[in-house]
Order: C-alpha cells, then sequence, then structure tokens
C-alpha cells in the first residue's frame, strides 16, 4: 500500500497537522466524544464536552458544502461560534448566540463549527 512505505510529508501537510493539532488541543475538559445532536443537520461527526469545563461542540462536515446551518441549544446560555476552514487553516469568529440561531457558511468542503458556551 502507498501509505505504508514511510517517508516525508510534502506540500502543506505538516502546517495543517500543526493547525488541526492547536485546534485539538483547545479542548476543554478531557476530550471529546460522539454527540447524540446528530440531527442539527447533514454532518460528517459531531463532538462534544459537556464537563465541568460547560459545553463545547465540535461540528465538521467533510465533504458535505452546508451555506448555513440552524442551531439550538438553550434559552438561557449565550454560545461562542467560531467558523473553522480546515483547508485553509483560518478560524473565524462568527459571534455569540442565544436560543435558536443560524451559521452562515461558504459552501466549501471540511469546514468545521465549533461552539462554546460562555
Amino acid at each position: 500500500l502507498w501509505w505504508s512505505h514511510g517517508g516525508d510529508f510534502h506540500g502543506e501537510s505538516p502546517e495543517r497537522i500543526k493547525f488541526l493539532s492547536r485546534i485539538l488541543a483547545e479542548i476543554p475538559g478531557y476530550g471529546l466524544k460522539p454527540s447524540s445532536k446528530s440531527c442539527l443537520g447533514q454532518v460528517g461527526a459531531v463532538l462534544e464536552e459537556t464537563g465541568e469545563s460547560g459545553a463545547f461542540y465540535l461540528f465538521y462536515y467533510g465533504f458535505n458544502r452546508p451555506s448555513f446551518r440552524d442551531f439550538y441549544f438553550d434559552d438561557s446560555s449565550d454560545y461562542e461560534v467560531e467558523l473553522i476552514d480546515t483547508w485553509e487553516m483560518t478560524v473565524k469568529r462568527v459571534g455569540t448566540f442565544r436560543g435558536a440561531f443560524s451559521v452562515e457558511m461558504p459552501g466549501k468542503e471540511y469546514m468545521a463549527v465549533r461552539i462554546r458556551r460562555k
């Protein structure tokens, strides 16, 4: 198999791995687990941490290319929302929301939405 021969990374692979490693290092608590919130739309993965550090969600859309996503958690907490472009290696703060809200997305592959309860 092509991947079993070892060798060096080429192109932007090392930078992308560092970027994703930083994203994972910012996860609070003991790490992420699969979430039951998959009903929020077509998602490649929904991960959550709801320990003492509060609620933290990471919605990864993989090959899907949504132009927006609707969310609802509760009416009493504020949630900070960030849009992560894993291909361009950028994190964009979208805003702080409460109750039901919608996040506009660029319609690209490999996007993620990070949501943290404040």
